[in-house]
């Protein structure tokens, strides 16, 4: 073979070489594996999302596909979020890209979705946009319910659709319910007054009816229900005989005493506070109770450790 046929030969080998290299890399740099599927308890994102119902503390609620628990925020408007940058990443929207599935006990016409201001499809739920709680770690976890943040008070979502107003029973931080729904008696500025298991003055509202509440939504954040998932008892003071329950609208049981359901006041911030007594709002005025269960009519003392009620006038 001549000298200048053998050059050409490693010309044409290394040419060839070169295309194979790049049909090799090409292979190797086509599309990437699609990733692993975000959890959306992480981040609240998934491709399709399953709302259905669960068992809880309080009640049946709204849970995803995991039985992780969905909330709303009562600063939203009916299909809007006002839930964005630091508040999004506390209470991850319920994004999907695909679509929402009505799963056990939901209401598949309650079902919708809202476009965010991130571009992103937010699922809501009867006009409300629903959210995860970072701080809920498993399937039950209830930790978010009650927070008063971002604009509005964060709460459970029942499964027709509605706030769950009720706090956590057990211990947990939230006014109006403990582990049995614990009435009993205290000494106040007012004399000896309803008083619930950590000590916060109970009120009765003139608008309800014997066993029977008139105050929902709006009323309800201000003015907590005292909620229990077991049995009221009576604590010191107190008259068991007098003692019962109502199921309210949004499926809780509250506490009444001598036939009057009894509420907490988002006013009181420690036992011993009577900032709601005699305030006129909600179609009724409020008024502490008496170990007999009767209104204790007598004005506030705005020497007392108690706040003027007047500071309250926005309730």
């Amino acid at each position: 073979m001549s000298v200048s046929n053998k050059r050409w030969l490693v010309i044409g080998f290394t040419i060839g070489s070169l295309i194979l290299a790049a049909c090799g890399g090409a292979a190797a740099t086509g599309t990437p594996a699609a990733p692993a599927a975000t959890q959306p308890q992480d981040t609240g994102m998934s491709a399709a999302v399953t709302v259905s119902t669960a068992d809880s503390p309080l009640g049946t609620i709204l849970v995803d596909g995991n039985g992780m628990t969905l909330y709303l925020l009562t600063g939203d408007s009916a299909d809007a979020s006002i839930c964005t940058d630091a508040c999004a990443k506390a209470w991850p929207p319920v994004t999907v890209s695909g679509s929402a599935t009505a799963g056990s006990g939901v209401d598949a016409s309650k079902l919708g979705t809202i476009t965010r201001a991130d571009g992103s499809t937010q699922v809501t739920y009867n006009g409300h946009p629903l959210y995860y709680f970072v701080k809920d770690q498993a399937a039950g976890d209830v930790n978010g319910q009650g927070i008063d943040k971002f604009g509005g008070i964060w709460y459970v979502v029942s499964p027709s659709g509605d706030a769950i107003t009720a706090s956590v029973p057990s211990g947990d931080t939230g006014g109006g319910s403990a582990a049995g729904g614990t009435v009993a008696v205290s000494d106040s500025s007012m004399g000896k007054i309803l008083v619930d298991g950590q000590g916060l003055s109970l009120y009765l509202l003139t608008a309800d009816s014997a066993d029977q509440s008139a105050c929902t939504d709006a009323c309800a954040t201000a003015w907590p229900p005292l909620t229990t998932t077991g049995q009221a008892s009576a604590g010191s003071g107190a008259d068991a005989s007098l003692l019962g329950t109502l199921v309210r609208p949004d499926g809780s049981t509250q506490v009444t005493y001598n036939g009057h359901p009894l509420y907490t006041f988002k006013g009181d911030h420690a036992a011993g506070d009577v900032a709601g007594q005699g305030i006129n709002s909600f179609g009724g005025t409020w008024y502490l109770l008496s170990p007999a269960g009767e209104p204790i009519q007598a004005s506030a003392k705005t020497d007392s450790t108690a706040q003027p009620t007047s500071s309250y006038s926005q309730y």
